[in-house]
């Protein structure tokens, strides 16, 4: 019996890369269909967080509709 285990996916995403697919993958085979939720860090700076919160989200989005769902947007 397996059970279903939630996955929480923390990071900075800055920027979103083709890498990041393959975190995502790695997740939801992990979850043995457990709930997922994915968390982009709001850090922004010059040096190396360039993007705000709000473009990564909206980057994440589009470059990954598959998960779209799943990322979480918490402005707090």
């Amino acid at each position: 019996q397996t059970c279903a285990l939630p996955i929480f996916v923390f990071a900075k995403f800055n920027p979103p890369t083709k890498e990041h697919k393959k975190l995502f993958s790695t997740a939801q085979r992990v979850s043995t269909g457990g709930e997922i939720r994915i968390y982009p860090s709001r850090t922004q700076d010059t040096k190396q967080n360039p993007l705000n919160p709000n473009r990564k989200i909206s980057y994440l989005r589009k470059f990954f509709p598959e998960i779209a769902e799943l990322i979480v947007d918490r402005r707090k």
